[in-house]
């Protein structure tokens, strides 16, 4: 998905990917999801800024852009943890 915010924030470069406004993946098992979201904060601990926002919930990860502020990125992520829990 695209949000404008992210892409007025970075500038208007539109990559396709996460940086644009975000994704979800959804995986198989809740294990296969975790282990993601383990390798995602990794990679993310060595990217000097980050590489944005995830957020896990049962066997889906929200990954938003690092241009979305943290209030932006709550947002979405009340919503996905609504949606999710309503599943």
């Amino acid at each position: 998905m695209e949000d404008p915010r992210a892409l007025k924030a970075a500038n208007g470069l539109s990559t396709g990917g996460v940086d644009s406004g975000g994704s979800i993946e959804v995986y198989p098992t809740v294990a296969t999801a975790r282990a993601r979201t383990a390798y995602l904060r990794q990679i993310s601990s060595a990217v000097p800024f980050g590489d944005g926002y995830d957020y896990l919930a049962d066997t889906a990860i929200l990954r938003l852009s690092r241009y979305l502020t943290p209030a932006q990125a709550r947002t979405y992520e009340a919503a996905f943890s609504t949606a999710v829990a309503g599943h």
